[in-house]
């Protein structure tokens, strides 16, 4: 999600974003995607596992994706849909 966002945001010749939350807000307010919010806290949560991965619990871990993997195809559903208009 962050590539995409960032990859489309260049696409719109928009400056380049602060962190990887506010990408994806970006795309929010180019009416690309409905509601932002969603989609950061994935983004907060993959920085999470990256940069403390030690503190994980892979069983949560694995309950959490699978629980968010909707959510990653609602993302390129508004990808898809926004490239379409």
């Amino acid at each position: 999600m962050i590539d995409i966002a960032e990859r489309i945001l260049a696409l719109e010749n928009c400056k380049p974003s602060m962190s990887s939350a506010e990408s994806i807000a970006k795309l929010e307010d180019l009416g690309i995607i409905k509601e932002a919010e969603q989609y950061i806290d994935m983004v907060r949560f993959r920085n999470f596992i990256v940069h403390r991965y030690e503190y994980v619990d892979v069983n949560i871990l694995f309950t959490i994706v699978k629980k968010k993997l909707p959510c990653f195809e609602a993302f390129v559903d508004e990808i898809r849909k926004a490239k379409k208009d």
